[in-house]
């Protein structure tokens, strides 16, 4: 094996300056994986990206679904109906036939970080139905792979990330591999402290015109009514539709406004007091 590749000081910077942005944003898990998934994309020159997490005590083998455990966070897909086709993929639980992630499950170790050539030859990958019938589909050519185990007290027993590459791209290198090695590493050192895990969601701290955005959306309204209403330009209410996107994690509109509904604090439930007694009432009594 030849010297490992050398990473430049500025990537390790990027790398600790995106690590401590995640950090900032801990409290929220949609918040941080946001930003997470920004990150990555320009470091690692990534496309689409899915990042997963199980609950302690699952005994299961690791399912890349939609319904996983404690949730499952992805990007980039081109458009959506590249999104739909990965959600069917994973409904008919085709993830657990899959070669790669099959061999990553069966590595016994806290931390892990592979290359797809790493896991599985060319010529058993690109035969296999999955290439064949999703991914090639897509237009994704080469993914990296991590898997870690962090410690139960986090209340989360499997943390994944899972990078793809176009097809025209360069496939994933040693190097890259590193890079993500490092990041998943602090990742796991934070779970269950400065990264809260999925199912600790909270409702993310807004700015005030960022609220006032948001829950004119989920009243029904345009871009253009709304910023008639705020007597704004539409440009700049779109700009704050996509910062609420990306700090929700969404993709679209209803899953927007479908997350921020989980999310919104319910008003809490006024007793019903008894009807107060008039002077005519305590006579009769």
């Amino acid at each position: 094996m030849g010297p490992l590749p050398e990473i430049r000081l500025s990537e390790l910077r990027d790398l600790y300056r995106l690590r401590g942005e995640c950090c900032a944003l801990g409290a929220d898990p949609l918040a941080w994986h946001g930003r997470m998934a920004e990150g990555l994309s320009a470091l690692l020159g990534c496309r689409i990206g899915v990042s997963g997490m199980a609950a302690c005590g699952d005994r299961r083998e690791i399912r890349y679904t939609g319904t996983m455990n404690l949730g499952v966070f992805d990007w980039g897909w081109a458009n959506r109906a590249q999104r739909e086709s990965d959600i069917e993929y994973c409904t008919r639980g085709l993830p657990a036939s899959d070669p790669t992630l099959r061999e990553i499950s069966r590595i016994d170790a806290r931390v892990i970080c592979r290359r797809r050539c790493d896991l599985v030859a060319d010529d058993v990958w690109f035969h296999s139905p999955h290439h064949r019938d999703y991914f090639r589909r897509w237009g994704i050519g080469d993914f990296l792979y991590s898997l870690t185990r962090p410690d139960p007290r986090s209340g989360v027993s499997r943390h994944w990330i899972n990078l793809g590459r176009d097809a025209s791209a360069p496939r994933f290198s040693h190097k890259d591999r590193r890079l993500l090695l490092l990041f998943v590493t602090e990742v796991r050192r934070e779970l269950g402290r400065s990264l809260a895990p999925f199912g600790s969601a909270r409702m993310p701290k807004l700015a005030p015109r960022l609220m006032q955005v948001l829950d004119l959306l989920a009243q029904g309204r345009s871009e253009k009514q709304i910023a008639s209403r705020l007597g704004i330009s539409p440009h700049t209410v779109h700009g704050y539709a996509k910062q609420l996107h990306r700090r929700f994690g969404a993709t679209s509109r209803a899953e927007l406004l479908a997350r921020f509904q989980a999310l919104r604090p319910r008003p809490p439930a006024v007793p019903r007091s008894a009807p107060r007694r008039t002077r005519e009432s305590r006579a009769a009594i």
